[in-house]
């Protein structure tokens, strides 16, 4: 055929073809974006469980220092009980030392 009455077909196919390479670089593009967002949304989770790991660590650290608190609580209350004891043991010391400085001692002889 002549060449003239080819022209609107190849213009046709030329078209297509040109079409079918720009989705085929739009669905490249798009494959590129879906795999950069998927390695961000990793990132994120990675980032997640990094943060919840650092709150249970801070919480097993409270939680000791809680217990930390109450055996220091514990002992102070244990020494202000040993120290109202010793005072109270001086008090009865120095009742019965000043009791007995009112007693006179006789010397008695000495028999054989």
């Amino acid at each position: 055929p002549p060449r003239s009455t080819l022209f609107p077909y190849t213009t046709l196919f030329r078209s297509v073809s040109d079409h079918v390479s720009d989705v085929s670089d739009h669905v490249s593009d798009v494959s590129d974006h879906v795999s950069d967002v998927s390695n961000h949304v990793s990132d994120v989770s990675d980032h997640v469980s990094d943060v919840s790991n650092h709150v249970s660590d801070l919480s097993d650290h409270e939680s000791d220092a809680s217990d930390h608190v109450s055996d220091v609580s514990d002992h102070v209350a244990d020494v202000s009980d040993h120290l109202t004891d010793v005072s109270d043991h001086l008090s009865d010391v120095s009742n019965h030392l000043s009791d007995e400085s009112n007693y006179v001692y006789l010397k008695c002889p000495t028999i054989y």
